[in-house]
């Protein structure tokens, strides 16, 4: 059967290692380098009671281009702003599609994925299951971003088709759990996942103001 995303990847490979004896996953990308305290950190994190985990996503090409810069910047707000921000505000963190921990038996029974986006899918997924992902800031990734705008423009389009695909199949299992137990993340999520949509809005405001202009509207 032909392979046509990571989520099948990473769910082929979840039925491969059923009969292992380890606790708990790690994934990456090929092109990452990882910090060599991950392991250790994660471990702590598994000790500690927590099922899911991403660690801190860094850039190993900062300065090759303004595209890989660009993605970089993307990421430390991401780092800084969402996941942090929410640990500190006792929500859940998000899952960024690298450098991230997952228990084994937790993965084995809820990981199937369905869209584009495994990694934004399984963040709704643990949602749904009121199950938080901890963000383990100590334990690093380095990845390797685009310096291309015609892969970036690839990238983002996938990015934003996943994110539709998510908000379909989870956007009232999102709803219907955020009155259910009070899970402030479900609302966190679902204005996450409209995002594709409401940068449609907004630019197509922006041409129209640009028009209104040029007409002395």
């Amino acid at each position: 059967v032909p392979v046509k995303t990571k989520g099948e990847v990473l769910y082929w490979t979840k039925n491969k290692l059923k009969s292992t004896n380890y606790d708990a996953y790690v994934v990456f990308d090929a092109d990452n380098i990882v910090h060599p305290n991950f392991l250790a950190r994660m471990n702590d994190v598994a000790l500690s009671g927590k099922k899911v985990a991403q660690g801190f996503r860094d850039t190993k090409n900062l300065n090759d281009n303004w595209i890989s810069s660009s993605y970089s910047i993307f990421y430390y707000l991401q780092n800084f702003f969402f996941n942090k921000s929410r640990m500190v505000m006792n929500l859940s963190a998000s899952i960024n599609g690298t450098g991230f921990m997952v228990k084994k038996d937790f993965f084995e029974e809820h990981f199937k994925p369905y869209s584009l986006t495994e990694d934004v899918e399984f963040t709704a997924l643990c949602t749904t299951l009121n199950e938080k992902i901890f963000f383990a800031e100590d334990a690093i990734t380095y990845d390797e971003q685009p310096t291309n705008f015609k892969d970036s423009w690839k990238q983002r389009k996938r990015w934003s088709k996943g994110m539709l695909q998510c908000l379909k199949i989870y956007g009232k299992r999102l709803i219907n759990n955020l009155f259910k137990s009070k899970n402030l993340s479900c609302l966190d999520l679902l204005f996450a996942f409209l995002a594709p949509i409401i940068q449609v809005l907004t630019f197509v405001l922006m041409i129209v103001l640009c028009v209104f202009n040029i007409m002395g509207i």
